[in-house]
């Protein structure tokens, strides 16, 4: 009996078994070839991250770079333009833009940081708080998980650090406290919480006063090119108060930062430690000024004693404004004698005169208003004093008598100013230039306005001279020298002003 043929069988089986075979071996180069191909996109992603990295990092240098440049060039007196590539750096870089570093409420928050660094005030207080919202208002509003604000600082685990706490309002109105976290993200999300160094903190704060230093003078002229250029909004013009060096108030305009000197608070006094503590009375008049919204003169007054003299006693308030009166002027005396104006405008040299004038004129009249200043008027009845016929102005003041009024209000005047009892006029009038004024013909001595007035004009004379001089003469470092005319005393010294009446 023939065998059962099963060629075809066995053929059709290993057909189908190459078939799988071949099926299977395909399947696994497959998954090789994937698994390949998910290596490669890995490493192009990482690569494309590594490479995103560095361009990230060249832009940051890069922006650096031109934000230095432009901040450099202006605080060097040097117009830096903005251009758009600027223009997207301050954009990446927020706390560095113009829009936030000269915003009002940011320069508050410079200064109350100032204050702190000082001793002055709680870190961990609500104001503190609001002060850094202010600030680092561009850092904190970046991230996912809604609109943030800051609500809270407390100190860190680790020691010398601080942890902030936000407030997130999420789409829906809804509000809830969160920590901040490294990636700013919601804590669920993110759950590292930052902890910040103080210094770290601070840091970027202490730039700012920094950078508000260096640009000085030119810090007005940036801020009218920016203004003009559009980049800035031109604000409505606004007076805003604000603290000055020594304790004294300035006012200045929120809109072209110009600053202004009123009378101001005192300085505080040392009380056993450094920096002392704030007195009754200047306790009374932050309270008045800042709580009960009394105007600055009402609370100055309120707290102070008012302007007057009283029962022969100068009250602080006035002995204060004296004082400021004479730094502003002395302030003013220095830019006008500097080397500074030298590169002046004759518009600018003319705005300090007028300013030194003005401030004489408040000095002249708060004096006069103290008794120690001008001649007394005589009373009725009084013999009127012999006028010399065609005196000179050295003659006059040579043979005028004392009148013990008179001297007794210098001495008030010069134990004010902290120069102890004022000379005699026979003795301050030795080796005195002869006055380049009229006399005063009721008494034969200048007063106040004419003392004043002869010194503005002598001022006026040498600067007339001096830029005569520096027309014909080549620029250079001798040609620069001040000519003869022009060099030696002060404003008002060498000009005859009687040191009896002109506060130091």
């Amino acid at each position: 009996m023939a065998g059962l043929d099963t060629r075809g069988v066995m053929d059709g089986f290993a057909q189908g078994f190459g078939l799988v075979d071949g099926y299977l071996n395909r399947q696994a180069a497959q998954q090789r070839s994937d698994q390949q191909m998910a290596m490669q996109e890995r490493g192009l992603q990482m690569r494309e991250q590594e490479f995103s990295a560095q361009q990230e990092q060249h832009q940051q240098q890069r922006d650096q770079q031109m934000i230095g440049q432009f901040y450099t060039g202006w605080a060097s007196g040097i117009e830096a333009p903005i251009s758009e590539e600027l223009a997207g750096a301050f954009e990446r870089n927020k706390m560095a833009d113009p829009r936030h570093l000269f915003n009002p409420r940011t320069e508050q928050a410079v200064e109350y940081a100032n204050k702190l660094s000082s001793g002055e005030g709680s870190l961990f207080s609500p104001e503190t708080v609001e002060r850094m919202n202010d600030f680092y208002a561009p850092r904190v509003s970046r991230g996912q998980g809604g609109k943030k604000r800051l609500a809270g600082m407390y100190p860190g685990q680790r020691e010398g650090t601080l942890v902030f706490e936000l407030e997130v309002e999420d789409e829906q109105g809804g509000k809830r406290l969160v920590p901040m976290t490294k990636n700013r993200g919601i804590a669920g999300e993110d759950d590292e919480v930052a902890q910040y160094d103080i210094e770290q903190a601070i840091g970027p704060v202490m730039g700012a006063k920094s950078l508000y230093q260096a640009l000085g003078q030119s810090r007005e002229k940036m801020l009218g090119y920016l203004r003009a250029s559009g980049y800035l909004a031109k604000d409505a013009e606004k007076w805003e108060q604000v603290d000055g060096p020594d304790g004294s108030i300035l006012q200045r305009n929120t809109a072209t930062g110009e600053m202004k000197s009123v009378i101001g608070r005192p300085r505080v006094a040392g009380n056993g430690g450094a920096g002392g503590g704030l007195t009754s009375q200047q306790k009374n008049y932050h309270f008045l000024r800042d709580e009960m919204d009394y105007p600055e003169d009402k609370a100055f007054q309120a707290s102070f004693g008012g302007t007057g003299a009283v029962n022969g006693r100068v009250s602080d308030g006035a002995k204060m404004g004296l004082q400021l009166l004479n730094a502003q002027i002395k302030e003013v005396d220095a830019r006008l004698n500097g080397k500074g104006a030298l590169a002046m405008e004759e518009d600018e040299l003319a705005a300090l005169r007028q300013e030194r004038a003005d401030l004489t004129a408040q000095r002249s009249s708060l004096a006069e208003s103290l008794g120690l200043a001008g001649v007394p008027q005589k009373k009725a009845g009084s013999e009127p004093a012999p006028q010399p016929q065609q005196p000179t102005a050295q003659q006059s003041q040579r043979d005028a008598p004392t009148d013990p009024r008179r001297q007794a209000a210098d001495d008030i005047l010069a134990s004010v100013l902290g120069g102890g009892a004022a000379p005699s006029p026979a003795e301050a009038r030795q080796d005195q230039q002869p006055r380049q004024a009229v006399p005063d013909p009721a008494s034969g001595l200048l007063s106040w306005e004419q003392q004043m007035q002869a010194a503005m004009q002598e001022q006026q004379r040498r600067q007339l001279a001096y830029e005569e001089a520096r027309r014909y003469q080549p620029v250079t470092r001798t040609g620069l020298q001040l000519p003869a005319q022009m060099q030696g005393p002060q404003p008002w010294q060498g000009v005859g002003l009687d040191p009896n009446l002109v506060p130091r």
